[in-house]
């Protein structure tokens, strides 16, 4: 997740305008409170933002991130969803 996102999320319906139909969206990114960067989702946050899109995986789980420099668990989502 980016500062971009920080500032935006507000604003969103969760409309994904870029993907066609059958598009997939992904997304990994800290959860919680305890993200190194100081920028994580909040809890379902990620459901609530694209609950119109038809979620084919989602996972909120403590783990090492596939990304970064620091090899630490910290609490990571892991999104994946299809636009119908």
């Amino acid at each position: 997740m980016n500062t971009a996102w920080r500032r935006r999320r507000r604003n969103t319906d969760g409309r994904v305008y870029c993907a066609p139909q059958g598009g997939i969206l992904i997304i990994e990114g800290f959860a919680g409170k305890d993200a190194p960067t100081g920028a994580a989702f909040d809890d379902n946050e990620v459901l609530r933002t694209f609950g119109n899109l038809r979620v084919l995986f989602y996972e909120d789980t403590v783990a090492v991130p596939k990304w970064g420099r620091q090899r630490v668990s910290r609490r990571v989502i892991r999104f994946i969803a299809q636009r119908d």
